[in-house]
């Protein structure tokens, strides 16, 4: 299973109304990947934020995959790896940080802040983030039949 698709968007789900945009981005850390939709002018928001020490060698994996044609489908060699590590996991890690500073600092009536690692971890705490976010959304009262 992919997100990528060919639907006119980068990632499936993504979608901009006047009220709402979904998007994936790296922004504001990394200049091509501005937001294509208005998100801007948002005043809530929701971030997937992924622990770094599982983010940061997914990002380089993306960027070795890039350059050899291959995106998301190939895991860097260890000697890529370590090379990478030792030269630009700081410069990447305070990247990180400056987005969430970004998100932090941005005048929202809310942000909902969602762990990627809970979404993925197990099914009880992949629930448990999905009712939260229906909660915020205030799309219901969060409850399912396992109720």
């Amino acid at each position: 299973f992919s997100l990528y698709n060919n639907t006119g968007h980068k990632f499936l789900g993504e979608f901009n109304t006047t009220s709402v945009s979904v998007e994936k981005t790296y922004f504001p850390v990394c200049p091509n990947h501005t937001s294509k939709f208005a998100y801007r002018a948002a005043t809530r928001a929701v971030i997937i934020l992924r622990d770094p020490r599982g983010a940061l060698p997914s990002y380089l994996n993306y960027q070795y995959g890039d350059s050899i044609g291959s995106k998301h489908s190939v895991q860097a060699p260890m000697k890529v790896w370590e090379e990478w590590r030792d030269d630009r996991y700081r410069l990447e890690l305070e990247r990180w940080i400056e987005t969430i500073r970004h998100w932090e600092g941005r005048k929202l009536d809310a942000l909902h802040v969602i762990l990627y690692e809970d979404l993925t971890g197990s099914r009880a705490t992949g629930v448990e983030s999905l009712r939260s976010l229906i909660q915020f959304l205030g799309l219901g009262e969060g409850k399912t039949d396992d109720d």
